[in-house]
């Protein structure tokens, strides 16, 4: 009942100053101080409601965040210095209601509706927490944490593979659907092995397979499952340098999540490919490592290249096709 209060508490705020923009009074003779009219909003709520209400604030930048890094082109590596960076760029934009933060994660894709204000929230509940808690802002942000949620379950719980403690941020069979926020589709093609990386033929189809509302979910399912792949595929991954064993009621961090992808995605993709074409296509002797495959989108799409190369292409003379 709080997160529902507070969320329609941020909404309502949301609403009233950021679309449509609620006309601010004009101060003749200098600029108009956007937080401390927004802090009026703010001012009747006690600490308890204000910490709540920040909480859900927090909850939205950081879901504008994760489907920004959903879309980026460019792989970004996984680091808490990166997610800060996406959260402070989020506050600093006006379209961060519950119900645009709910929209383009259906979509998955951002979309700007025209900012009025900017840093909206921010500054008006600076001023006005400050005034219902006067102490220092460590002592505020440790009541921040424990706003909402009164009791976490699995805080401490650690990665099946490295046994670090994760807690929250560990993937498993009931959040593999949250990867895509940390595990884009550009990132997921720097994780073939070889020259697959720069196949736009083969990064084109992991694409479709994978970047659905469900595909990571389904993708994930399948890595596991040894029928997937034959038992030539499975004894390679097994035999790859650094396998480890994996467990699909295991819960992992997303340094082994991408240890994984590494070892099985290519078998993945492989005995997807087989499933889904009507005729299997002849394995370039090269394998993944042809480089014909990164310039010849015709060669890309008439031989497969999920399979181990038979041949090595950089000491063929031979392998300087056009």
């Amino acid at each position: 009942m709080r997160f529902h209060r507070a969320v329609y508490r941020f909404w309502l705020f949301c609403t009233s100053f950021c679309y449509p923009a609620r006309e601010v009074p004009f101060q003749a003779g200098g600029e108009i101080n956007h937080s401390e009219y927004h802090a009026q909003f703010l001012r009747p709520f006690s600490a308890e409601e204000l910490l709540d209400i920040r909480r859900v604030a927090d909850f939205c930048a950081d879901m504008v965040g994760w489907v920004t890094d959903y879309q980026t082109i460019t792989p970004r590596p996984v680091s808490a210095e990166q997610t800060a960076i996406f959260t402070a760029y989020c506050r600093s934009n006006a379209e961060l209601a519950p119900d645009y933060a709910l929209e383009i994660y259906r979509r998955l894709r951002i979309f700007h509706k025209q900012s009025h204000v900017r840093s909206f929230f921010w500054g008006a509940y600076d001023r006005a927490i400050a005034e219902k808690l006067p102490t220092t802002a460590q002592d505020r942000e440790e009541r921040l944490a424990k706003a909402i949620l009164r009791e976490v379950y699995g805080e401490h719980d650690t990665c099946h593979r490295c046994h670090a403690v994760g807690g929250l941020k560990l993937y498993g069979k009931t959040n593999w659907h949250w990867m895509r926020g940390e595990f884009n589709w550009t990132k997921l093609r720097g994780l073939l092995p070889g020259n697959l990386p720069p196949n736009k033929y083969e990064g084109g189809r992991l694409a479709q397979r994978a970047c659905t509302p469900d595909g990571y979910a389904r993708m994930m399912e399948e890595i596991f499952d040894a029928r997937c792949a034959s038992p030539q595929q499975m004894h390679a991954q097994a035999h790859a340098p650094g396998a480890g064993a994996w467990d699909a009621e295991g819960l992992y961090c997303a340094a082994c999540v991408e240890v994984l992808l590494g070892e099985r995605l290519w078998v993945w993709c492989d005995a997807r490919q087989q499933r889904e074409s009507d005729s299997v296509r002849e394995d370039c002797c090269y394998g993944w490592g042809c480089r014909t495959q990164v310039h010849n989108i015709e060669h890309a799409e008439m031989l497969n290249h999920f399979c181990m190369p038979a041949r090595d292409d950089s000491e063929d003379p031979e392998s300087h096709r056009v």
